[in-house]
């Protein structure tokens, strides 16, 4: 079970003292077998923005799609760079590694020039940045409060440790986050706080009565008792907030749709 760290903080005041070691002797003192200790930030150096793309040539006579694409990373002047990938539109924020960054694999960022232009940097997909096993195309992270330029670092909360911790059968409380901090706030000898405590959002609309859902347990060794809550109103063409996504990769998981992601 793997245990973002920025996660379980959500539901457990981890003292400052704390490190990232020691969190995970913790979850030893408390019977889990910790297997790896992971944090992507370590294999990434240098500069990672937010940029917008502005404009895509589409380079012809070549045996695959190459893309020369203009992109606005809120600096003086746009910058240019060669991507085969061909999952995103002129108005799509990307993440960009800029010349000098330096990801996983060692794999060096710098001006070149290829397919006749000058590449000044690389439109990154998320397994480029070493975030899951995704290769289908870049990350394309269209959320209305980034700007051009920011940090990407920041915004992909890519600087968060990952704790994976193996779970035995009998314990199988602990395959979620919520129950696997429980067992760390017992260990830290520290409150718990579950989120699923708090009231709903104020911009959330309750309504007193909704469409009937007829269920019907046609076995009930297997569920003596089901409850539903019904959402209206969602669209499924939004892609899931960046920040959901990112959890998900982190758990090990691929982000599908808005729909799958909340369930």
């Amino acid at each position: 079970m793997k245990l973002p760290l920025s996660w379980l903080a959500e539901f457990v005041e981890i003292p400052k003292s704390e490190s990232v070691s020691s969190i995970a002797e913790h979850f030893v003192s408390v019977g889990f077998e910790v297997e790896s200790i992971e944090n992507a930030a370590d294999n990434i150096k240098g500069p990672l923005v937010i940029g917008t793309v502005i404009a895509i040539e589409e380079l012809k006579d070549h045996k695959k799609p190459i893309r020369y694409v203009e992109l606005d990373c809120a600096e003086k002047e746009h910058r240019f760079v060669i991507c085969g990938a061909t999952n995103f539109l002129v108005g799509d924020k990307v993440v960009v590694a800029l010349p000098g960054a330096l990801l996983p694999g060692d794999f060096a960022i710098a001006a070149r020039e290829t397919y006749g232009k000058t590449s000044n940097g690389m439109i990154c997909s998320s397994r480029e940045l070493g975030l899951s096993e995704d290769h289908s195309g870049i990350m394309v992270v269209n959320d209305s409060l980034l700007k051009n330029g920011d940090d990407a670092v920041k915004v992909l909360v890519i600087d968060d440790p990952v704790i994976d911790i193996a779970v035995n059968p009998d314990r199988g409380y602990a395959l979620s986050i919520r129950g696997a901090a429980r067992e760390l706030a017992s260990a830290l000898k520290v409150p718990f706080k579950d989120p699923a405590d708090s009231t709903l959002p104020a911009n959330l609309k309750v309504q007193g009565k909704s469409k009937a859902i007829e269920v019907v347990i046609d076995e009930s060794t297997g569920a003596d008792l089901i409850l539903l809550r019904t959402l209206e109103n969602v669209n499924t063409n939004n892609p899931s907030p960046i920040w959901m996504q990112r959890r998900i990769q982190k758990c090990g998981m691929r982000s599908i749709s808005v729909a799958v992601d909340i369930t």
